[in-house]
């Protein structure tokens, strides 16, 4: 297969994704001073060893002033590939809040830690490399008003770091050069304006309660203990999912919409929150139903209910006429796959002009949470 590796020049955010690369050739475009370069982690080493076989041209380039690359969990909804931002010179780029990565001693320590105001739930999923051990990448376009934060992705068993993210930027102390980091914010202020925002999910609604005569009722949350929902409508909360043969006769992912009934906001900006369990049942813990807890407090506001299609797919990502930033919620992985070996007969996908960005724990997007496997955001520029 013939690969066309082109770049629409005059934009002050040049950007590319490539899915099952069988090999990798970054092409410099004219004009820029930084590149922002994600990876999934099974192109990760792969990645690490051409930076490493160009490194006068990536890592010591007298052209590039800044070099960011980490991993994520998926990039264009596949786990075989490679993002790229490549930003102008007359853009401004600042990184900021860098933190090392702290070195685990012993692996066989890290667990997953329960939160305390979920009285101890169990998920309703469970991820076979869910570990308490978050680093995170926060990319803040301040002309566009975008603020994305995103979990990195585990590499423990691409190269026994939890995380991998590093930098290259001149004039940049050794101590953290090239060091891997669990956090880090980049700053970007283009010359840019947003021309369209695209969002799907694959969250099916449910009736609250079954009775026809009921279902068009407005449902509010009447008392609440932080993430902990008493009642909705002062009826008790649990109740509406014990009674409801389609959420007992389901074992797929619940959600609740979370709003507020007089404040209009855009699809992209709604809150999804998955409902855990405690115990043995619903509201076997004083008949709460208990909400992710990074929701905080779910206060009085109006719910209502959905469950999580997976089956569904996920919109096809093409080459764009604009630039483009892809934010998804990826399913998640069920094992460990070498990717050696696997990909010969895949076909290399050349997406111009769009950067993506995928995380299993999800997004955040101008401090809305995204959460839910299979949401998808496209910002175009």
């Amino acid at each position: 297969m013939k690969l066309i590796r082109s770049f629409i020049q005059h934009r002050n955010l040049i950007t590319k994704s490539t899915i099952n690369p069988k090999s990798i050739n970054l092409s410099i475009p004219e004009n820029v001073n930084s590149l922002i370069l994600l990876t999934t982690p099974k192109q990760l080493n792969p990645l690490l060893k051409y930076l490493s076989q160009n490194n006068e041209t990536f890592l010591n380039s007298s052209k590039l002033e800044n070099l960011i690359v980490a991993s994520t969990d998926t990039i264009c909804h596949s786990r075989n590939a490679i993002s790229e931002l490549w930003i102008e010179n007359n853009e401004i780029i600042n990184i900021k809040n860098i933190e090392k990565t702290k070195k685990i001693e012993n692996k066989s320590k890290l667990h997953r830690q329960l939160e305390p105001l979920s009285v101890d739930p169990i998920r309703m999923s469970k991820n076979w490399k869910d570990i308490k051990y978050d680093g995170n990448i926060n990319i803040n376009f301040i002309n566009l008003n975008k603020n994305i934060k995103a979990n990195l992705a585990c590499t423990l068993f691409e190269n026994n770091n939890y995380n991998t993210c590093f930098i290259i930027k001149k004039g940049l102390d050794n101590e953290i050069n090239g060091q891997n980091l669990s956090n880090i914010e980049i700053e970007i202020n283009s010359n840019n304006q947003i021309s369209n925002i695209n969002y799907s999910n694959k969250l099916i609604e449910i009736p609250l309660v079954e009775d026809e005569d009921l279902r068009d009722e407005e449902y509010q949350i009447t008392s609440f203990e932080s993430n902990m929902i008493k009642s909705i409508n002062d009826q008790s909360a649990s109740g509406y999912l014990i009674d409801n043969s389609i959420v007992t006769s389901s074992k797929k992912e619940l959600f609740f919409k979370l709003y507020n009934k007089d404040k209009e906001i855009e699809k992209f900006n709604e809150e999804f929150y998955s409902l855990v369990a405690g115990g043995l049942g619903w509201g076997e813990k004083q008949a709460f139903l208990v909400v992710d807890p990074i929701v905080g407090n779910v206060g009085n506001r109006f719910v209502k209910l959905y469950y999580n299609k997976i089956e569904l797919k996920m919109p096809k990502i093409e080459s764009k006429d604009k630039t483009t930033i892809q934010l998804e919620v990826s399913e998640l992985e069920q094992e460990f796959n070498e990717v050696e070996g696997k990909v010969e007969n895949e076909d290399t996908i050349i997406i111009n002009n769009v950067f993506s960005i995928g995380s299993e724990n999800g997004i955040i997007l101008n401090g809305v949470n995204h959460r839910a496997h299979g949401e998808n955001i496209e910002i175009e520029i």
